[in-house]
């Protein structure tokens, strides 16, 4: 018989919240490991071009909406080419941006979270910080390279695109991912695989099969 494997709902790896994500309270259970990486104030404030220029071509910023459900915004930036004609160039960079903007979430995700294996349950952590790696005083691994990529990848048809800023030859997009309890339990069963990519050919909108995972 297979041995069972569970999956947990976000926890903290590390110590205390941090003093930005502390003013954000009555979470939903499934969402206050994001506390440890969501921002204070609105998204509306947010300067994106400013903000794209803090990364590598690309940066993540999450915020939780109204409902106080962790909302994921993916920056991509890219130079807008002058050796071609203005439509086409426009149209190279806003995808050249959106090449990077995957990149830069799949960055993000190996940066900030790990998979935690504890009493044969699999637990996704966040990693204070950001530090990637393993926690300290812990045995968290971090998320396999390739499985994150593909995750990426796999669920940007999931993400919205925002805004798009055309300004001084540069195209600096933004997507938005609203996270569900339902989207992120799935976020859970795909990255806590053993590099195993098969649930990355689930329809989108199929359901979990109940059981498969657990939450605090």
């Amino acid at each position: 018989m297979k041995k069972m494997v569970w999956f947990a709902c976000v926890v903290l790896a590390l110590g205390s919240f941090s003093a930005a994500a502390a003013e954000v309270l009555n979470v939903p259970k499934w969402a206050e490991g994001f506390k440890e990486v969501a921002e204070k104030g609105s998204p509306e404030d947010v300067d994106w071009e400013e903000v794209a220029n803090l990364g590598s071509n690309g940066n993540v910023r999450v915020f939780f909406d109204s409902k106080k459900n962790p909302e994921i915004y993916i920056i991509g930036e890219s130079s807008i080419p002058t050796t071609m004609n203005a439509v086409r160039a426009k149209q190279f960079a806003r995808k050249e941006a959106e090449i990077n903007a995957k990149a830069a979430f799949a960055k993000w995700l190996q940066e900030h979270f790990a998979v935690k294996e504890e009493n044969e349950r699999k637990t996704l952590v966040v990693i204070k910080g950001g530090q990637g790696g393993q926690s300290e005083g812990s045995e968290d691994r971090t998320l396999d390279k390739r499985l994150v990529t593909q995750f990426a990848n796999a669920r940007w048809r999931g993400m919205r695109i925002m805004k798009v800023i055309l300004k001084n030859n540069t195209c600096t997009s933004v997507w938005r991912w609203s996270l569900t309890e339902h989207t992120f339990a799935e976020m859970i069963e795909i990255l806590t695989r053993d590099g195993s990519t098969d649930s990355l050919d689930r329809k989108h909108d199929q359901k979990i099969k109940e059981g498969s995972w657990s939450r605090f």
